[in-house]
């Protein structure tokens, strides 16, 4: 599975097919020469960026779901937090009514719906989701405490270290 997260370029309106060519629109997290070029026009209280996920190489989220990016890696977290307790979950984007399920499947996989299934229904083996989910948050919050704020995430951060820790002790 890849997960990958990118940052809107700020002030910048996208067109209806921005997603023909993403890069004229989003920076990918990891591209410091790109992100110093905007560093200074970007509000990391209310960044907007995009979290792209694939699995075998099929599209899961897309940068048509950009929103604010930060809180949607927070959301995300919760909803794993809660899926591992309960075997099901569901968070919405954060300045969006589309919801986010994650729910328990048979065989050790995971059902990853996405607005009702208007954005799609995902079977995702269990394991690879979550460490997946967990790699690309923690190296989200090391990049954010690059550029901006530090350690505005560590709430998340240490989250993140206690369902690592639950990860474990199930397998």
């Amino acid at each position: 599975m890849e997960i990958n997260t990118y940052i809107k370029i700020p002030k910048i309106k996208l067109p209806d097919n921005f997603e023909q060519k993403p890069e004229n629109y989003f920076i990918h997290i990891d591209d410091k020469e790109r992100m110093q070029k905007y560093i200074t026009q970007i509000d990391d209280n209310y960044l907007e960026g995009a979290i792209v996920m694939n699995y075998n190489n099929r599209p899961i989220m897309t940068f048509r779901l950009w929103d604010l990016v930060g809180n949607l890696w927070a959301y995300l977290l919760n909803a794993v937090e809660e899926f591992l307790v309960n075997g099901k979950s569901e968070c919405y984007l954060p300045d969006q009514p589309i919801k986010i399920e994650i729910i328990e499947n048979k065989y050790d996989y995971i059902i990853f719906i996405i607005g009702d299934g208007k954005y799609g229904s995902f079977i995702i083996p269990k394991i690879e989701f979550l460490q997946s989910i967990f790699n690309e948050a923690e190296h989200f919050f090391m990049r954010f405490d690059e550029y901006f704020t530090p350690n505005q995430y560590d709430f998340h951060v240490n989250q993140l270290v206690k369902l690592r820790a639950t990860l474990a002790s199930e397998f």
